[in-house]
């Protein structure tokens, strides 16, 4: 598998562009809502979170392509090229462990204010198990202070889950995000991007992987 350091832009433009939120307790949390399934196979669920105004997202579909390939996809920022688009400046912190690593990174956006934010990334990987996971979540142990101009996003947990099917060739994949983009974000803009990002986000994955797999 490829070792590479996933921008967060892959993840984390969705963030802001979905508007998920605070994460419930176990025992208390709702159960998830089907909103959208797509044409080709991509569903999309959101759970109301308890305790605020936002939901958290769940994004899910079948990759013709073995697991180690999803993954390895999905650690390359090149697979999601279109999903950073709004990247205006990022920055990468390695540690010795080859499968954590942090990130900082200012999106600007058209219409809403600038948002940026520091993420703490960890991928692990064990085929004997059937584990092929890369989890976030937002830390205040790298990156600027917060700046005047620019909305701090201080909550930003997920993880794309990749478990494998029994013939090893395909898998499902699981996209999952919990964030608070802070700011004045109107809520129509909300909820468009709730029902048309992350299956976009999901065709580039799913795509790439394909791709990959055939040797293309």
């Amino acid at each position: 598998m490829t070792r590479r350091f996933p921008r967060p832009a892959l993840l984390t433009v969705i963030s802001l562009s979905v508007m998920a939120g605070g994460a419930a307790t176990a025992a208390a949390e709702p159960a998830w809502e089907l909103i959208r399934r797509t044409s080709d196979g991509i569903a999309i669920c959101f759970r109301e979170t308890p305790g605020t105004t936002v939901r958290a997202a769940k994004a899910i579909c079948t990759v013709e392509a073995p697991p180690e390939i999803v993954l390895d996809a999905a650690g390359d920022p090149d697979t999601f090229r279109v999903s950073t688009k709004y990247v205006a400046a990022d920055r990468l912190q390695a540690t010795q462990d080859p499968d954590v690593w942090y990130i900082y990174q200012l999106l600007a956006y058209p219409v809403v204010t600038p948002r940026d934010y520091a993420l703490r990334y960890e991928r692990r990987m064990d085929a004997a198990k059937g584990l092929y996971r890369l989890t976030w979540e937002a830390t205040a142990a790298y990156g600027p202070p917060p700046r005047e101009g620019v909305v701090r996003v201080t909550r930003a947990d997920g993880y794309i889950d990749v478990k494998p099917l029994p013939d090893g060739k395909r898998a499902v994949v699981t996209y999952y995000l919990v964030t608070d983009p802070g700011g004045d974000i109107p809520g129509w803009v909300m909820r468009i991007a709730q029902r048309f990002n992350l299956p976009a986000i999901m065709r580039e994955l799913r795509d790439e992987a394909q791709r990959r797999a055939a040797g293309k």
